[in-house]
């Protein structure tokens, strides 16, 4: 009976994490059911709320919580909207929009500047993806990228990254008045392997084709962020799926302090996946590794071993 009740009273003291999906779409019940089957999440209580909670029931669960854990940019905003006093941190979200639910939310410069608001990143390092561009054309010179405004900080990265892999960076980026197919086109005629960065203002529905098309002329392989983009007709993509980031997570919740309560700053994702087109590197005359020899590859070149 005593024994009981101490196992009682243990699952009780383990922290509360509410987890707030954006919507019931498959993309967000993955997540939640890989990051239950984590081993790192087995000290915590995992409490999943509906997408659209009524306040009421939004607020008492907050209040019960030790750290918020929004999936998704619509539940990051309806979040921050609720004036949250815990800790949250959001996972699959974009950079940009951590950024811009800062600018939006007087709640979330208040939890910043206590350490207690910070985010898993769905982009992928740039050390990784240009290292995959190098492995899917080794002799390549020139790296082709359009950057819009999303991306754009990122050049100097890109740049440090360029010359560690021996490429000469072949660069444009957008401006509001830009034809971006004419841009895309100028840099692919000049490059050797083009990398594809997500950024609404490069990437729509029509310019994700015409990057695929151009390519193709140009008998330039393309490297992409997503597995659909690769189903397309890119010829390699690195990305994080659902499960990625559930790993990501589950190892940020496993060294968290809930008695300080400190995130520390936004994370890139350490979990990945990769996918070929061996189609269109047939096309292209090229011949890719098998995926577990790429890989191994590709964490050498991320870790700067030979």
């Amino acid at each position: 009976m005593l024994m009981a009740l101490l196992l009682v009273a243990t699952a009780r003291a383990a922290p509360v994490v509410l987890v707030l999906p954006s919507d019931d779409t498959a993309v967000y019940r993955e997540f939640i059911e890989a990051l239950r089957t984590r081993p790192e999440a087995r000290s915590l209580e995992l409490r999943v709320l509906e997408p659209e909670p009524a306040p009421e029931e939004l607020a008492r669960e907050m209040g019960q919580a030790a750290l918020l854990l929004p999936v998704g940019t619509r539940a990051l905003h309806r979040l921050l909207a609720s004036e949250p006093q815990r800790p949250v941190l959001a996972v699959m979200v974009s950079s940009g929009a951590y950024r811009t639910h800062l600018q939006m939310h007087d709640s979330a410069r208040r939890l910043l500047e206590r350490g207690l608001f910070s985010a898993l990143f769905l982009e992928q390092p740039v050390s990784r993806m240009v290292a995959l561009a190098r492995l899917v054309r080794p002799r390549a010179r020139r790296l082709g990228v359009v950057l819009g405004p999303a991306s754009s900080a990122r050049i100097d990265l890109l740049a440090e990254e360029a010359v560690r892999h021996g490429f000469r960076l072949e660069l444009a980026v957008l401006a509001e008045e830009d034809n971006p197919a004419a841009r895309i086109n100028a840099v692919m005629k000049r490059s050797d392997v083009y990398l594809a960065l997500p950024d609404r203002a490069v990437f729509n529905r029509s310019t994700a084709r015409w990057v695929l098309y151009a390519g193709l002329r140009h008998s330039v392989p393309v490297v992409g962020f997503s597995a659909r983009y690769t189903e397309a007709g890119a010829v390699a993509s690195v990305y994080s799926t659902p499960a990625d980031q559930a790993a990501d997570a589950a190892e940020w919740l496993a060294r968290w302090d809930p008695a300080g309560g400190i995130l520390g700053p936004p994370r890139l994702p350490r979990h990945y996946s990769l996918s070929l087109n061996r189609r269109a590197a047939t096309a292209l005359g090229l011949q890719l590794p098998p995926p577990e020899a790429l890989r191994r590859e590709l964490e050498k070149l991320e870790r700067g071993r030979p």
